[in-house]
């Protein structure tokens, strides 16, 4: 069986149908969250997903969207707030309907079990800093505690728009990478297949400019359109996270 894996579309449509389109004949499909917000198409991403069958997290960001246009969002970010207001309440019922981390299991794979997780992992009783995400080059205290909490030896994530693999004690811990919002200068849409026990991780490029247009014709302040349009430009979101210099730099994506 072929599993397609994909996360972090954050309302990238063409980013989304051009990984659709390269990979059209999967069995189903894990969505490890973070459908809106950020981009310009959130209507149309969820709609796009309603027609897919699988696995569907919820997102950090999707969960700012599931109370009442009338009220706002957690985070009253501009564009968290215009995303709360256009999305349809089919919409919205549709990322209520996305579920928590799980476990999956994949007997006929000889993979065991695997759990798919948004990203957004806790780590309590630990004196690391820690923001939340796991990046390539995260302590390795904190793979190992996250290696020690689950008994899965797969584990799947987002969160943190960044693709790659990394092995801690017996745990296999890969990231898809973000289809739709790109942060180390690769303007790609990143994603991963899983087929008869085996995991590629893929990007493909798409037409860009589509989503900048897009952006262009939202009623948001010039500064957010402008800073927005580099994700699908530059490869670039100013974002205080953390530096991404070593990590574009070692050639992740």
């Amino acid at each position: 069986m072929k599993h397609l894996i994909i996360g972090d579309i954050h309302g990238n449509l063409p980013a989304l149908e051009a990984v659709l389109a390269e990979e059209s004949d999967w069995d189903s499909v894990i969505f490890l969250g973070d459908a809106v917000d950020s981009g310009p198409h959130p209507n149309q991403v969820l709609t796009r997903l309603a027609n897919l069958s699988g696995t569907f997290l919820m997102g950090n960001h999707d969960s700012e969207i599931t109370e009442s246009k009338d009220k706002d969002p957690p985070t009253p970010r501009e564009y968290t707030k215009w995303t709360n207001n256009v999305i349809s309440e089919e919409n919205r019922s549709l990322i209520r309907s996305f579920i928590p981390d799980t476990v999956l299991s994949f007997p006929d794979a000889e993979l065991g079990d695997m759990r798919v997780h948004h990203g957004d992992f806790t780590i309590e009783d630990s004196d690391i800093d820690w923001n939340g995400r796991l990046w390539p080059d995260s302590d390795s205290e904190i793979f190992e505690l996250l290696s020690d909490r689950y008994d899965e030896p797969i584990v799947v994530f987002g969160h943190s728009h960044v693709q790659f693999e990394r092995y801690k004690d017996g745990t296999r811990f890969i990231n898809p990478g973000s289809v739709g919002q790109h942060r180390l200068q690769t303007v790609k849409a990143c994603y991963a297949v899983l087929e008869d026990g085996i995991f590629d991780l893929k990007a493909v490029e798409y037409d860009a400019e589509k989503a900048v247009k897009a952006l262009h014709e939202l009623p948001l302040g010039d500064a957010l359109i402008k800073e927005r349009s580099q994700i699908y430009t530059d490869g670039i979101l100013t974002i205080d996270l953390r530096d991404f210099t070593s990590l574009r730099e070692a050639g992740y994506r």
